[in-house]
């Protein structure tokens, strides 16, 4: 089997070669030409040319960046690769071994080489971008007032710029948080255990909230038709309020515990396509800067692993099966519940409650609603404008719904009525204690590996009511679905 091991590690290793050495040769003609445009651009600067010198020096410092970075890049993949396929003829059968930080029982964090990628894809897009402002002038001039649209490129590189200098932010507040493992690999069917250990003192107020997911990474297409999809398939939450290092004055210390499911499925070991992709999130709201890491999880099928039995469905969504007192709304929230003088509760899901998520659905509505517009300029095939302008609407009944909807929801122990609200609009439902089975939850929109619940009345009959939607987080979620099957009087499903 070792044998077996050594004999794929070269095999990888001499194709990353390869791959790396075709990546260098990529990179050379892209920083020649750029040091050949930027010793033009100087000349011409020279001369008094300063339009066409500005041009060039953008252009090859753009082509300068692009080059010396695939080629340092490629270096350091190499070197990367040779060790980790060290560790691969070592351990060919242990996974969790192949990663330095796994190997030593501990999981970096993903800020910062998340914030080195946003960074360089920040500083690219407005490179290219910016060329736009050279154009806007001449175009104007000639009466082009379309070429306006194109100033959506730049304003999403403001976006772009903004993100890398917020995740840099976090970067010197919080440092190199490492998320320390009680057990390597974290075993399928067992617990998922250890502490998140952040450089630096957090206060949150409202606690930790800290996450696990398994995802899946489908990637379809090639070159520029290259596309990546994430489907959660299982995903579990707590909010934790005790730092296990409140005696040390420089350091947070995040517990953290969660049962992973036996029919759950295990990371991928090489890069296979699907890929299932397991990761931690910790977030907490703090003063300033927020924090929000991301870790990458071993998550393996090992020998201590039960069997996963035939009738076992694997849950995806969390299982809050904490008494109702024991979770208290996040403050702040925008959905309200209250206790009725004869018995029951009143739950009241208010509109536009989802400000973040409401900001980025309008920020794709507003660029494929430019697409519309500079189709229309442009006079392309009419195929085009039907098709944006078909996105584009239904993107504006989202934002419509997500921005006036709001639900009131009355359960004491005759049944449930429903008041759901839109602007001048407004409709009734009622369902007698008689007609119903349980109140669960459902996956509902996703944003990355955020999942957002909604609520709903499940009947005897089968059918499915949305009681509230867009839930942002779990447990409370969870919670809601609690308080209204109290009030109601319905049994918990088993």
């Amino acid at each position: 089997m070792k044998a077996e091991g050594q004999k794929n590690a070269a095999v990888n290793s001499a194709g990353s070669a390869v791959g790396m050495g075709c990546l260098i040769l990529f990179g050379l003609p892209f920083a020649g030409a750029g040091l050949i445009a930027l010793f033009q651009g100087i000349k011409m600067f020279q001369s008094g040319k300063q339009g066409e010198a500005a041009m060039l020096g953008l252009m090859g410092t753009l082509f300068t960046l692009v080059g010396f970075g695939l080629m340092i890049g490629a270096v350091y993949g190499i070197r990367v690769e040779r060790e980790r396929n060290k560790r691969k003829v070592a351990h060919p059968n242990e996974p969790w071994r192949w990663r330095e930080d796994w190997a030593q029982g501990r999981v970096d964090s993903q800020g910062k080489s998340g914030a080195i990628a946003l960074w360089g894809f920040a500083i690219f897009w407005n490179l290219i971008s910016s060329t736009v402002f050279f154009a806007l002038p001449q175009e104007l001039a000639k009466g082009n007032k379309g070429i306006l649209v194109a100033l959506i490129f730049p304003l999403i590189g403001f976006g772009l710029l903004a993100g890398a200098i917020y995740s840099t932010l976090q970067r010197r507040k919080y440092g190199q948080p490492v998320f320390k493992l009680l057990n390597t690999p974290c075993v399928i069917g067992g617990q998922l255990a250890g502490m998140v250990e952040i450089p630096a003192k957090v206060k949150a107020t409202s606690g930790f909230k800290v996450r696990v997911s398994c995802v899946r990474k489908l990637t379809t297409g090639s070159g520029k038709n290259r596309k990546t999809h994430e489907t959660v398939v299982w995903q579990d939450s707590a909010t934790i309020t005790q730092d296990l290092l409140a005696h040390q004055q420089d350091k947070t210390g995040i517990p953290v515990q969660f049962t992973i499911p036996s029919s759950a499925p295990e990371a991928s070991r090489e890069t296979e396509n699907p890929a299932i992709l397991w990761r931690l999130n910790v977030e907490a709201d703090v003063r300033g800067v927020d924090l929000n890491e991301t870790f990458e999880l071993p998550v393996f099928r090992t020998a201590e692993s039960p069997a996963a039995t035939a009738d076992e469905v694997l849950d995806p969504t969390p299982r809050w099966d904490k008494p109702v007192e024991n979770y208290t709304p996040p403050a702040g929230a925008r959905i309200q519940v209250q206790s009725l003088p004869a018995g029951g509760s009143v739950v009241t899901f208010a509109a536009a409650r989802n400000v973040g998520a409401i900001l980025f659905l309008f920020f794709f509505t507003t660029v494929f609603g430019g697409a519309v517009v500079l189709t229309v300029v442009k006079k392309a095939p009419i195929l085009f404008p039907i098709v944006f302008g078909f996105f584009t609407c239904l993107l504006l009944l989202c934002c419509f719904n997500m921005l006036f909807h709001s639900s009131r929801v009355e359960a004491d122990a005759s049944g449930v009525r429903l008041k759901d609200s839109w602007v001048f609009y407004s409709k009734e439902s009622r369902y007698a204690a008689a007609e119903i089975a349980d109140v669960v939850l459902k996956n509902g929109m996703q944003s990355g590996n955020k999942i957002y619940y909604d609520v709903q009345l499940r009947l005897i009959s089968g059918r499915d009511i949305t009681l509230g939607s867009s839930v942002p987080d779990g447990e409370h979620a969870g919670w809601l679905a609690a308080v209204i099957r109290q009030a109601a009087g319905v049994k918990k499903a088993e």
